[in-house]
């Protein structure tokens, strides 16, 4: 599946990397804030890689497909059985509503591949915003940085990590915008379409 809805209003999950605890942490943040949970992609590469694919499938949230989950299902990864593999390859590659796209990151379908791109330069994100005009806001992990690129009819602005420690709560105002939600390992973000905000969650603030 190419495609799928995204809920309006949702907490994002970066990449898991078989990182169990953290996962479920972020998924407990879902259910005390009583919303759904995107999981960003990634799922494999770390130590407990089946654990967390099977706490997602019982979870049932939208979870996108990442590099290494195409990876693992492209190499037949060993330490998955047949069933996960599956439930890899069928994640969907971005999900959308009226004003927002969510992706792992930028990519391009290349006959049978996926060719994968960062988003992490300010030229890669400026990119990807002006390609996909038809988008207030636009989401993504991958680059396991979370940050900000607000493109306005002047000019882009960029807001680090360091930044958005500062101040977590951030308003979305009429341009378009970049959230790069980071990975699991250092927090999660609180994505509200209907207000128009994000919130940073860092596990170590």
């Amino acid at each position: 599946m190419l495609a799928a809805p995204l809920p309006k209003s949702f907490a994002a999950i970066g990449d898991v990397h078989g990182d169990l605890v953290r996962l479920e942490q972020a998924l407990d943040v879902a259910a005390q804030r009583k919303l759904p949970a995107v999981v960003f992609g990634d799922i494999v590469g770390g130590p407990q890689d089946s654990d967390c694919i099977s706490r997602l499938k019982q979870e049932q949230c939208l979870v996108l497909r990442g590099n290494h989950d195409q990876w693992a299902v492209e190499r037949e990864e060993k330490t998955l059985d047949s069933d996960q593999l599956a439930w890899l390859a069928s994640l969907p590659l971005q999900a959308c509503n009226e004003q927002a796209l969510a992706a792992h990151t930028d990519f391009l379908i290349d006959g049978e591949f996926i060719r994968w791109k960062e988003l992490s330069a300010s030229f890669e994100v400026e990119s990807y915003l002006t390609r996909n005009g038809k988008w207030r806001w636009l989401l993504a992990g991958h680059s396991h940085r979370a940050s900000m690129t607000i493109r306005s009819a002047e000019h882009f602005d960029y807001l680090s990590t360091a930044k958005l420690r500062s101040q977590t709560v951030r308003q979305l105002h009429s341009g378009q915008t970049f959230i790069d939600i980071g990975w699991v390992q250092d927090g999660v973000v609180v994505f509200d379409g209907l207000a128009s905000r994000a919130e940073f969650l860092f596990w170590n603030a």
